[in-house]
């Protein structure tokens, strides 16, 4: 009788995978509209190096 039950069970994991899978490989191919601007540590724009190994 257990494994009648767990047939359904192993599917439905199978299933939950699939579709898991299958997000994330298309969100890999989507295109991002994020854009980086005004990039800033320790309050300097653009700097060359950090000195401080903590920065804000």
């Amino acid at each position: 009788m257990e494994n009648h039950y767990k047939k359904p069970k192993m599917l439905k994991r199978l299933q939950l995978i699939s579709v898991l899978m299958l997000l994330v490989i298309s969100s890999c191919y989507a295109e991002s509209t994020v854009v980086l601007s005004d990039l800033r540590c320790e309050y300097r724009t653009d700097p060359l190096g950090i000195d401080n190994t903590a920065p804000r």
